[in-house]
């Protein structure tokens, strides 16, 4: 079966996400992850999603759950395509696709650097 993730705007309700599965049943969301990995990205969301979060926090916390989850070293934009549902400068509401470069930047802001991590040592 598939499952996906579907994203809108509607003026009575805002932004939206629903998730689909194999059943047909569906369920709304403030935020979800479905494939490989899920409960993991789902308990990272839970823990640093908030209501009213800007769309850059958004990305920063998506790139945070992939660099998390994925079974890649190096997750960047050959492996991955970001879309957005969002409203423009002048209200009208968009879909448009992250560029490379914004995928690869967020994903490298978001990779652990040197020395982090669960196995960084003490420098006592």
């Amino acid at each position: 079966g598939v499952s996906f993730l579907i994203a809108g705007y509607d003026e009575s309700h805002g932004f939206q996400l629903y998730h689909t599965d194999p059943s047909g049943n569906f369920s709304g969301w403030k935020a979800y992850a479905i494939g490989i990995n899920n409960n993991t990205a789902q308990q990272i969301m839970r823990q640093d999603w908030k209501e009213g979060m800007k769309l850059q926090e958004a990305l920063e916390l998506t790139a945070k759950v992939l660099t998390k989850t994925m079974d890649t070293a190096n997750p960047n934009a050959e492996k991955l395509e970001f879309g957005i549902v969002e409203k423009t400068a002048s209200g009208k509401v968009a879909f448009r696709m992250l560029s490379d470069a914004e995928v690869n930047k967020l994903m490298a802001d978001a990779a652990p650097k040197e020395g982090e991590g669960e196995g960084a040592k003490s420098s006592d």
